[in-house]
């Protein structure tokens, strides 16, 4: 509702409780406070870096990767339980399997946990030697 169509008088207003934090400004005013709000992207020209990343190299930062990683090290374990499971019946579509885990077990060395990764791809290597020995054999 706007104050200034209300039909009640100035007199008839009252202030629930003073905020003494609040003040009346003028639209001079406001626009210099407005100037002093930075808006849009903090990525746009001429913004400037703290001064303590300027000249510094940036390294590689692994980020997002990590986290989606750590699914690939979960698959990487199942994979393991699936190519033991098909040295048997079929040991070519197990070295298939232990060859994915196998990948996906070197790429999960980039996560917060490394020596499980690390695990996985040697129980996938070995499931693909195994499978290897028994396709040829």
């Amino acid at each position: 509702m706007n104050i200034d169509s209300d039909p009640r008088a100035a007199s008839d207003r009252t202030v629930a409780g003073s905020v003494s934090h609040l003040r009346v400004v003028s639209d001079l005013e406001a626009a210099e406070l407005a100037a002093e709000i930075p808006i849009g992207s903090p990525f746009a020209p001429g913004t400037a870096l703290p001064l303590e990343w300027v000249g510094q190299t940036i390294s590689f930062e692994a980020g997002v990767w990590r986290e989606t990683m750590l699914g690939g090290l979960l698959a990487s374990l199942i994979m393991i339980v699936f190519g033991l499971g098909s040295l048997a019946t079929f040991p070519i579509g197990s070295t298939i399997i232990a060859s994915g885990g196998c990948l996906l077990g070197a790429m999960a060395l980039a996560t917060r946990r490394p020596t499980l990764a690390m695990a996985a791809t040697m129980g996938n290597l070995i499931v693909l030697a195994i499978g290897l020995m028994r396709a040829f054999a």
